[in-house]
């Protein structure tokens, strides 16, 4: 069983795994609704209604604030990652 210590040592690590999952998963459900909006406004016959071109941009403005939230969540887990390494006496490896 592992010590207190270690688990105060490991828990930086398992946070920073979990948000790196969480991240991952929401950059890949976003590519795909990205791929689908691409998809409509491409395959839009001229003189489509503007109200489905405009659903179409309003759409790909949500993915792009869902993009911008997991770069955060990344972001978060790059600094976890520098800061673990750091106090492991392996810092400067990588700087985020």
């Amino acid at each position: 069983m592992a010590s207190t210590s270690e688990n105060a040592a490991t828990a930086p690590l398992e946070d920073a795994l979990a948000k790196n999952v969480e991240a991952t998963e929401e950059v890949k459900q976003v590519a795909d609704n990205l791929a689908v909006v691409h998809a409509v406004l491409e395959k839009a016959p001229e003189g489509a209604p503007v109200e489905d071109i405009e659903r179409a941009v309003e759409q790909a403005e949500v993915l792009k604030e869902q993009l911008s939230t997991a770069a955060e969540k990344l972001d978060d887990v790059n600094d976890t990652l520098a800061e673990e390494l750091k106090a492991r006496g392996m810092g400067g490896i990588i700087e985020p």
